[in-house]
Formats: C-alpha cells, structure tokens, sequence
C-alpha cells in the first residue's frame, strides 16, 4: 500500500515537472519568435524583444541565436545585453564571453578583444588565442 502511495505521488509530481517545462519551453519559444520577427521584417521592439528572451529562455543556444541575430539587425545595444546577461549568469562559461566579444566587436572593439581573451582562458581548446 505504501508503494502504491509512493508511486502516485511521484507520478504526480513527474506530471507537474512536465507541465512546467513545456510552459517554460513554450515561453522562450514565444520570446525567440519575436526577435525573429524583428530580423525577418525589421519591424518590432528590439529591446523588448531583448528582454523577453532574457527573462524567458535559460539555454544557451537560444541567447547565443537572439544576440547575434539582434547583431546582425545592428540592434547592438539589445544584444550586448544579452550576452552581459550570459556572463553575469554563468561567469565562467566561455560561451557567453564569445558571444559578448562577437557582439561588442562592432562599437567596443577593445572590450570584444577582452572577453575574447577571457574566453580563451576559460577554454583554451575551444577558442584560438587572441
């Protein structure tokens, strides 16, 4: 009898984990989609856009994609803060100092040749020396 209890309360529980990552899921993929929509049509808030990619996804591929897109659109301001947001997150993950230095490259070169160096110390392997 105590299984059985055990078993329907973690099913429960798996259940509600479910529920929550496929809300989260869909609220990045919202978020994601409007910065799209910004580099699809050159319409929209970039800023905005920014923020609700900052507030709603926590992957890193999809920052990386929001930030070098706004980039591209030369939505620079937006996207500095993005990658700021990924170093402030997870200092030590290179990959948000790469995207930093690729975004900065354009306005801050000597902060880009900084956070490239960063990351390079982070990741020797994974990024050339500067």
């Amino acid at each position: 009898m105590l299984t059985r209890a055990l078993l329907a309360a973690v099913a429960v529980l798996c259940v509600v984990f479910g529920v929550v990552t496929l809300r989260d899921d869909a609220r990045c993929t919202d978020a994601r989609n409007t910065v799209l929509a910004i580099g699809a049509h050159g319409g929209g808030d970039p800023l905005a856009a920014a923020k609700q990619v900052r507030d709603e996804c926590e992957d890193t591929t999809s920052l990386v994609r929001a930030a070098t897109l706004l980039s591209a659109r030369r939505h620079f301001p937006e996207a500095l803060a993005i990658a700021r947001q990924m170093i402030h997150d997870a200092p030590q993950d290179y990959v948000g100092w790469l995207t930093y230095a690729g975004v900065a490259n354009f306005q801050h070169p000597g902060s880009a040749r900084a956070a490239f160096a960063r990351a390079h110390q982070l990741n020797p392997r994974g990024t050339p020396a500067p």
